[in-house]
């Protein structure tokens, strides 16, 4: 059951789905989705379960949807990025949907896409969006126009009365970037102190602090990096993540080319400076509090030797040489380093291939 998503937004309450799927490459609208739907009144009572694709135990989802909760309280199981799923879990993914009979009252099961794009050839996302049972909800990227309305609306909300002028800037600033948007106004209001005037002074001194797009597109640079080193990736597909991630990141920071070639730069170092303490032995307060780095790192330690980490850290120094001495353009030096990081992992993976044929051969 298809409901477009200004329907969803103002009939949330009413839904009654025990499955919901959303998708499309508006993200901040799927994050406000969720929130919305997991406060509603009805289901204040309910235990709210969050699980990512990657880290899914299929058999306890089983055992979750077919169990009754303590004193038949409802739960909602909310599944992120269920797009990364292999194509063998979606299949028990889609066994277990099809044989599961909802209970509508007591379970819910909320499915989070993050690719931009639907594929209806895709049999897990084909059930989710033929399903009668299911709630489809696709977010497309909304135009200028209509960002620039719902900002209006979200002020008139917050009393706030802004100046032509500095929306214009802020348009300029931000285009159709909702998570852009919202920061601004969030920080209008407290910069205000509440309802207020906000002219193209006060715009002008917060537009340098909604920094969400930034954030994510380095929370993006930061999982190509760490996914480097992840076994099945191949060099190729982390250097176009993180290629667009990076040029993003070019235009759209206020910090200059230069500065945002040596902050991806530092974004890999750290996780070759992991890579080198978890290969020595060394505590890592890092890898202490995020046990999927610990895990993916220690795997990683196993297939690198010290020369590997040595060429690695080599195409750091390089690139950070090349900026700082001005000896090629910021946007030419952060290519190159992507390029040549990539590029020692795959001649890495190459040779483990050799190696290993010499001694199966």
């Amino acid at each position: 059951m298809k409901v477009p998503f200004k329907e969803f937004f103002l009939n949330t309450d009413k839904l009654k789905a025990p499955q919901y799927y959303f998708s499309g490459p508006e993200q901040f609208l799927k994050l406000r989705a969720k929130k919305r739907l997991l406060a509603r009144p009805d289901y204040a009572g309910y235990v709210k379960k969050r699980i990512f694709a990657q880290g899914i135990n299929l058999q306890e989802l089983w055992d979750s949807l077919n169990s009754g909760g303590l004193f038949g309280e409802g739960e909602i199981i909310v599944i992120e990025r269920v797009d990364e799923l292999s194509a063998a879990s979606k299949k028990i993914l889609l066994d277990i949907l099809e044989q599961w009979e909802a209970d509508t009252s007591s379970k819910i099961l909320v499915f989070i896409s993050q690719a931009e794009r639907m594929d209806a050839t895709d049999p897990l996302e084909g059930h989710l969006i033929a399903n009668s049972r299911a709630c489809h909800v696709y977010f497309p990227f909304l135009t200028e126009a209509e960002v620039l309305a719902w900002a209006r609306g979200e002020l008139r909300r917050k009393k706030i009365e802004a100046d032509g002028i500095a929306l214009d800037m802020a348009l300029e600033a931000y285009s159709n970037d909702l998570y852009s948007w919202m920061n601004l106004i969030e920080n209008l209001e407290i910069y205000l102190g509440g309802p207020g005037r906000a002219g193209v002074t006060e715009v002008e001194k917060l537009l340098g602090i909604s920094t969400a797009r930034e954030d994510r597109i380095v929370e993006e640079i930061n999982r190509a990096a760490i996914g480097a080193f992840a076994q099945g990736r191949s060099s190729g597909e982390i250097l176009g993540r993180s290629l667009k991630a990076a040029e993003q990141l070019l235009i759209s920071s206020a910090e200059g080319p230069p500065g945002c070639a040596l902050r991806v730069m530092r974004i890999f170092a750290d996780v070759v400076y992991e890579l080198g303490v978890c290969k020595a032995g060394v505590y890592s307060s890092r890898r202490r509090h995020d046990p999927d780095l610990a895990d993916l790192l220690d795997r990683a330690a196993g297939r690198l030797d010290w020369g590997g980490i040595k060429r690695l850290y080599s195409t750091l120094l390089e690139g950070e040489r090349n900026i700082k001495r001005g000896l090629l353009p910021p946007e030419t030096v952060l290519r190159k380093f992507l390029f040549d990081f990539t590029e020692s992992l795959l001649s890495r993976d190459r040779k483990r291939t050799v190696e290993s044929g010499h001694l199966t051969g």
